[in-house]
């Protein structure tokens, strides 16, 4: 591969149903359980912040690739 080159990303139809879904689960609904892990540790009127990537912003989307990735954050978000 050519230095600088980007290799190719599969894209959700190209990916094993159990990879995608480790992906989501890793990125979507991780955080989610972990907030809820931890509800007790948090103050009635706190907040809780997660960490968002700009991978999952559809507009943001120029060049096609990280598809997987990218609705895995978009999910988050």
């Amino acid at each position: 591969m050519p230095t600088g080159s980007v290799p190719a990303s599969p894209q959700p139809g190209d990916i094993a149903t159990e990879k995608y879904a480790r992906v989501l689960v890793t990125n979507a609904l991780g955080p989610m359980r972990v907030i809820k892990a931890c509800r007790n540790l948090i103050a009635a009127d706190g907040l809780v912040g997660v960490m968002f990537s700009d991978q999952g912003c559809i507009t943001n989307n120029t060049n096609h690739l990280h598809e997987v990735y990218r609705g895995s954050k978009a999910a988050l978000n």
